[in-house]
């Protein structure tokens, strides 16, 4: 489950991958001491629980479906939190908070009533999103770099 929700968010931790080993290793050590020489497994199902869930969570991996999920299971709460911010008076500012399933820090008001804030890390970087309903967000400084996610929506990795 640690797994998945590291995948919802932007990347696997590096943290997780000696986890993911050890159950590995693990398993191989269990596997082979059970079959022994010459003895083949009576409750192969056993054997094969670990391949068929790390195979599960290489394909979630693979099609970023717990990002989606989050992000989709968020949607109305961010668009919410995007029309607050672009009717606010100029000037405002805003203190981390919840928005949705994401912690939302460092949030900025973009041109043209747009808006952004960072949720999290992505190995170097902070990352993000952007609400930009007039297409693609401006760079504000700094390496800005925009992916489109849905609707006015945009993935946003703020690199140095």
């Amino acid at each position: 489950m640690l797994t998945v929700w590291e995948l919802s968010g932007f990347g696997v931790s590096l943290g997780l991958f000696p986890v993911w080993f050890f159950v590995g290793v693990a398993w191989l050590v269990r596997v082979s001491v059970r079959l022994g020489p010459r003895r083949l497994p009576k409750r192969w199902r056993h054997v094969a629980v670990v391949p068929v869930v790390g195979l599960a969570v290489a394909i979630l991996a693979a099609t970023s479906g717990p990002f989606r999920v989050r992000f989709a299971l968020s949607r109305q709460s961010m668009d919410a939190f995007a029309h607050q911010v672009a009717v606010a008076p100029k000037g405002s500012t805003w203190a981390p908070r919840q928005v949705g399933l994401w912690h939302a820090s460092t949030i900025e008001r973009l041109p043209h009533g747009g808006m952004r804030y960072l949720v999290g890390h992505c190995v170097l970087d902070e990352c993000g999103f952007a609400y930009s309903p007039r297409g693609y967000p401006p760079n504000l400084g700094g390496e800005d770099i925009y992916t489109h996610l849905d609707g006015p929506w945009y993935f946003w990795r703020q690199s140095w």
